[in-house]
């Protein structure tokens, strides 16, 4: 049951890493153009991306990585479903 148990536990390090590096990758291409972004639904694609890294059942997050994702948002969309607390 071991070897499952650290299969399971790689795959879920590796699934939170491509959603940070496509959140990274979503900010630095649309940081400058939040009204654009507002007006093609981006901030979707950015409140999913947050999401998913916040809500995972795969990993925890520590209230400190949780909090700054909530405040990093770039469109009102995502702002609008993390108000910074």
């Amino acid at each position: 049951m071991a070897p499952f148990t650290s299969n399971r536990n790689r795959r879920s390090e590796s699934d939170q890493k491509v959603l940070e590096a496509r959140l990274e990758r979503w900010r630095k291409e649309w940081a400058n153009r939040s009204v654009e972004a507002e007006t093609n639904l981006q901030g979707t694609v950015e409140r999913e991306l947050v999401y998913g890294l916040i809500n995972a059942k795969s990993w925890k997050l520590s209230p400190e990585r949780v909090k700054e994702l909530q405040q990093s948002c770039i469109t009102k969309y995502c702002r609008q479903n993390f108000p910074a607390r």
